[in-house]
């Protein structure tokens, strides 16, 4: 996701940098785009044996076999397929939102973050937080797993003192001769 600021210093103004940002809200995060093309797919693979099976038992009705038994079976497994299927989708949305919090916390690399996270204490909310993630703890035991933002101080360059040579300058111009003869 662009910044503003980032925008800025690659030299657009900030009118154009605004601009681009507002123009962004109403694209899809990558991980969400995934998200749903692999749900469509999955769905549309479902759909697509349902309905092979589906003419194949029409092909069949007429031979006298026993389509009770068959359609049983088919039902069972439907059900079992159908929950694979949920916890698939539920895991990769559960993996979208990790991913998400984790880029945020700029985490240097996912699967090693991912390798230290109990999956199984983890919940997907409704608004598509992760409940159950102590991501500041994980950071503190692991700090080698997120990049650490540090500060530098602004100086104005010169080295601390108080800059005191014990010499006083001269005032005026006079002062300044009478000083220079002085050291004759």
């Amino acid at each position: 996701m662009l910044k503003k600021e980032d925008l800025i210093a690659l030299g657009l103004t900030e009118e154009q940098a605004t601009k681009i940002i507002e123009d962004q809200k109403d694209y899809v995060p990558r991980s969400r785009l995934k998200e749903e093309t692999d749900t469509v797919a999955a769905i549309n693979k479902q759909l697509a044996d349902r309905d092979a099976d589906i003419k194949k038992l029409q092909g069949e009705a007429g031979k006298g076999t026993d389509l009770e038994t068959k359609l049983t079976a088919l039902q069972a497994q439907y059900k079992t397929d159908t929950e694979a299927l949920g916890k698939q989708l539920a895991d990769q949305k559960l993996d979208s939102a990790l991913d998400a919090v984790l880029g945020k916390a700029k985490a240097r690399d996912l699967t090693s973050v991912k390798a230290h996270i109990k999956r199984d204490t983890l919940k997907l909310k409704e608004d598509g937080t992760v409940e159950g993630l102590d991501i500041e703890t994980l950071a503190k035991e692991k700090p080698y797993l997120f990049e650490i933002e540090t500060k530098q101080d602004e100086g104005s360059g010169f080295a601390a003192g108080s800059g005191d040579t014990g010499k006083k300058e001269p005032e005026t111009l006079r002062d300044a001769i009478q000083a220079a003869f002085a050291k004759k």
